[in-house]
């Protein structure tokens, strides 16, 4: 199984900086602040749609990951799928894809 086949398509929305209005400021940096921190809430509505977005495309991402590596290791259907699931990606998430499958094929050689 190639698990460099599952990329994420949208890359990670970078959040925007708030801006900072320093103590000894005058009235022309007050309102260019009050100008800038309008525009920020803004971005960080629009940060926070990006990153909805991304994160409903990594759970369908996951998602299909997992239904193809259950099929990869003839598991589609089988009553312990889920579980094996679970446990596999508790362990391997932190490896990436690869590490998940990698238990997934160990975990389904023991319930076969």
């Amino acid at each position: 199984m190639n698990c460099d086949d599952y990329k994420i398509t949208i890359p990670y929305p970078n959040r925007p900086n708030k801006p900072f209005l320093a103590g000894n400021h005058s009235s022309k940096e007050a309102s260019d602040y009050a100008n800038a921190l309008a525009k920020w809430e803004d971005d960080m509505v629009a940060h926070r749609m990006q990153l909805a977005a991304y994160r409903e495309a990594q759970v369908k991402l996951d998602e299909h990951f997992k239904q193809d590596v259950l099929k990869e290791f003839g598991l589609e259907g089988h009553p312990k799928a889920k579980q094996v699931w679970d446990l596999a990606w508790e362990e391997g998430c932190s490896m990436g894809y690869e590490g998940v499958a990698n238990r997934v094929e160990r975990l389904a050689e023991l319930i076969k």
